[in-house]
């Protein structure tokens, strides 16, 4: 388990890469984005498809363009969909794990903690972190 420094040192690591993205593309607006084509040049391939166990998954080849991110073509809202490309992509631009696949459910996007003795889901990560 991460301290909440390296939480917080993770989460503004991530945040400025999106920003590197969006400024070399020169994002103005929300409108602007096309998540698909933001992947794309960032060397990954979105491809929707029927996944099991997980949203989205990236698989990267070291050295190998592109890289193939599957997304649940049943996954929705659209910005569900959006979230999860975006978030594979982080993986992506961070190395997280090069060369082994990653794949995020809704339970990576939560942790359990305890009030009164019940588990209440909290939000670990933000969309805007990618």
């Amino acid at each position: 388990m991460l301290s909440n420094w390296q939480q917080r040192a993770d989460e503004w690591w991530a945040r400025l890469k999106a920003r590197e993205v969006i400024g070399s593309l020169k994002i103005k607006h929300p409108s602007d984005i096309s998540i698909e084509n933001i992947a794309w040049t960032q060397g990954a391939l979105v491809v929707e498809a029927g996944l099991r166990g997980c949203d989205a998954r990236l698989v990267c080849t070291p050295g190998v363009r592109p890289a193939i991110l599957r997304v649940k073509n049943s996954l929705s809202p659209p910005g569900k969909k959006r979230f999860a490309i975006a978030h594979e992509l982080g993986h992506l631009k961070l190395s997280h794990n090069p060369g082994e696949p990653t794949e995020c459910a809704d339970e990576n996007f939560t942790r359990g903690t305890k009030t009164n003795g019940t588990k209440k889901p909290k939000r670990i990560y933000s969309p805007r972190s990618y």
